[in-house]
């Protein structure tokens, strides 16, 4: 008795330390941000002070909701990390910097605390529609009495897919080890579906990640299925997002299935700390390998790494907002829900900023700009109407992460797929600004099947 009491204590402790420490942070956030935009708008000779004050609110925020709301924080992580560094590199161009995708050199616009105000609203509305759906619902974990027939199903999806990947290397060659591009690569191969067989590793891997938790025993086979789609990434020439994109998906798997079946909170310690640095240093080594070699930059490899890293995920943002500050009128809806035969999304955004030239070559080749998410939006409505757009965008996280958390939690494998894939599209609209996937039918599919998951599981329906 005396040793449940206790366990009791600890709990409670932790429980009240998280609140404090979450209001605490919340409202220092809050006040910075306020702060960044007051700053901001009184004196332009202040933009890129402002910005910097927006830049810590922003990640005061992300981290408060760590300490509330640790479920919604791994949910979300793909997208508050990718946003994070897109401000990071729009405080960076503020600086004055020379963007090669645009042939221009950059300036201060005050664009980072407006881009910081449109994703403070996006995380913030969806942590309080997160909170509010978990209050009105309460979900409980039985998850182990699922059928284990889903996990063999998934297993055999899982091992066929790499055996095809494995095949298609060994037939059609590696881009790695050819030293050729990976664009140039898939622009020329015979079966292009390889390429979205690839990408089914990120959603794998969520997958396998949930099932090490309820499957310990499992673990082995998780884990080498997961090395193995990390290998095969760097063999098909992914420098650094695709492998990470792997490893990020198969944690936030991993902890989310921890914290709903195991009632804790995950600590990040030494060990984690250690492994999350041993695998940044050899994507950054693979990195190295790309532009020293394959890319055959000129000059010092290092600095071109840095100044890529720092110029790269914001500028998208920066050229857009420049020209919609300077008095440009929003285009109307086309290029948010245009269909796949129109140029929309972030190419369109590309068409806009980019010359004409380097354009049509990565339009020819597959090749995408970063982060054109709320790009898209003021370019397409206004700042006025984008604000309000991006409080339904934190809408629409919340409800998809709150029906994840809730088949995740009754080990439903089939509900877990789908809503994984529905993340994975949310990901991509909201991050690269291809907005218009969230009207396609492949996503209203998923969502569905998501929903009608969550409703069975809840129901107690068992097909196995």
């Amino acid at each position: 008795m005396e040793s449940n009491s206790s366990k009791v204590k600890v709990r409670l402790g932790l429980s009240l330390y998280g609140g404090k420490v979450f209001v605490l942070l919340l409202i220092s956030s809050m006040v910075l941000v306020s702060l960044a935009v007051a700053v901001g708008f009184i004196d332009a000779a202040s933009w890129r002070f402002s910005g910097g004050v927006g830049m810590v609110a922003y990640f005061l925020l992300i981290l408060s909701i760590y300490f509330r709301e640790q479920k919604l924080f791994w949910i979300m992580l793909p997208f508050s990390m990718f946003h994070f560094l897109a401000i990071v590199s729009s405080y960076y161009l503020e600086g004055g910097a020379y963007i090669s995708e645009q042939e221009a050199y950059s300036y201060p616009t005050g664009g980072t605390i407006r881009l910081v105000g449109y994703m403070y609203v996006v995380f913030f509305v969806a942590y309080m529609v997160y909170v509010s759906l978990a209050r009105l619902s309460r979900f409980s974990s039985d998850g182990r009495k699922q059928s284990g027939i889903y996990e063999v199903l998934l297993f055999a999806v899982v091992w066929l897919f790499i055996l095809v990947l494995l095949a298609a290397l060994l037939v059609f060659g590696s881009p790695l080890l050819a030293g050729i591009q990976r664009f140039e690569y898939w622009a020329e191969h015979p079966y292009p579906v390889v390429h979205s067989l690839l990408q089914y590793g990120f959603q794998f891997s969520f997958l396998l990640g949930v099932v090490q938790i309820y499957r310990p025993r499992k673990k082995s086979g998780v884990l080498l299925a997961v090395f193995t789609f990390c290998v095969l990434n760097g063999l098909y020439g992914e420098k650094f997002t695709g492998i990470f994109l792997v490893v990020l998906y198969y944690i936030c798997g991993m902890y989310i299935a921890s914290l709903v079946n195991m009632k804790g909170r995950f600590k990040v310690g030494f060990y984690q700390i250690l492994v999350f640095g041993v695998i940044v240093a050899l994507l950054f080594g693979l990195i190295y390998f790309h532009y020293s070699s394959i890319h055959a930059v000129q000059g010092g490899v290092v600095d071109s790494i840095v100044s890529r890293v720092f110029s790269l995920q914001g500028h998208t943002w920066w050229g857009i907002d420049s020209i919609m500050i300077s008095g440009k009128e929003p285009v109307g809806m086309a290029p948010l829900v245009g269909s796949d035969g129109e140029i929309n999304g972030v190419y369109y955004l590309m068409e806009q900023i980019a010359p004409e030239g380097i354009f049509k070559s990565y339009l020819a080749r597959g090749i995408t700009f970063t982060m054109g998410f709320p790009a898209i939006l003021i370019y397409s409505v206004g700042y006025g109407t984008a604000l309000f757009l991006c409080g339904v965008a934190g809408f629409l996280i919340a409800c998809v992460a709150y029906l994840l958390t809730c088949v995740i939690a009754q080990y439903n494998l089939i509900g877990i797929f789908a809503g994984v894939k529905s993340l994975l599209v949310l990901t991509h609209a909201l991050n690269m600004g291809v907005v218009n996937l969230l009207f396609d039918g492949k996503f209203i599919f998923y969502f569905m099947i998501l929903m009608f998951s969550f409703y069975v599981s809840k129901k107690g329906v068992r097909f196995a």
